[in-house]
């Protein structure tokens, strides 16, 4: 959609994205459509899909210049200890997919899935670093890699429910990023939380860090919830 849009002075601002199939790894196809071009602004809709298929993800997107405007961030970066210090997922023997061989991720507030508590929030926070960090040459990390790790946001499930018998996992609905800041560090901390389940839904968020920056980006998520087992009701 950037590369459609062509105007390097407008920075994607925000991305919903649609999960209607699966795609799957090989070859795809992605038809990109144009909104609106305008001078400060434009939109965009994309549809990425295994080749052959007819459904896949479809995304929204806006673009926009940098405009005068108010100023002011009315959330608190969390006290954490330093990515350093906290411990990362690849030294558990959780089977980790394959995102995770690419990005480092050290809990630095919640309790490990291993471990026996009695639940009573679903806040967690975690650092996140790629193993090669896409940095462009102004010295701020790739806004597309920021968005990347939005989608991390399962954990706060967990969190929530705590320790317990039943399998289950999520499958992503729907996903919206509001990219707002550029981010310079390495180190992106995520505050996850899951703000609602019923009916067999999920709704969740993720306020990403930098702790040079401060909040740049936000994102909330619809997700379906799936057993394999029989499910345990957290009031």
């Amino acid at each position: 959609m950037q590369t459609e849009i062509g105007k390097p002075d407008q920075r994607l601002r925000t991305m919903t994205a649609m999960f209607a199939a699966p795609v799957l790894a090989g070859p795809a196809e992605i038809d990109v459509t144009v909104l609106r071009s305008g001078r400060s602004s434009s939109n965009c809709s994309a549809t990425l899909r295994s080749e052959g298929k007819t459904a896949g993800l479809s995304a929204v997107a806006f673009f926009g210049a940098p405009r005068p405007a108010l100023e002011f961030v009315d959330l608190t970066m969390p006290d954490v200890p330093l990515p350093e210090t906290c411990v990362s997922v690849r030294d558990s023997s959780l089977q980790l997919g394959n995102f995770w061989h690419q990005v480092d991720e050290r809990r630095a507030l919640g309790h490990e899935r291993d471990e026996q508590y009695i639940p009573t929030t679903s806040e967690c926070a975690f650092w996140y670093r790629f193993d090669e960090p896409p940095m462009l040459t102004d010295g701020t990390l790739d806004p597309l890699a920021v968005l990347t790790l939005c989608d991390t946001m399962p954990m706060a499930i967990y969190e929530r429910m705590g320790p317990s018998d039943s399998e289950w996992e999520v499958v992503s609905i729907d996903l919206t990023v509001h990219l707002l800041a550029e981010a310079h560090s390495e180190w992106i901390l995520g505050v996850n939380r899951a703000r609602y389940a019923g009916d067999g839904y999920v709704s969740v968020e993720n306020e990403l860090w930098d702790p040079e920056c401060g909040l740049v980006a936000y994102a909330t998520e619809a997700q379906v919830v799936q057993f394999s087992s029989p499910p345990v009701t957290t009031v």
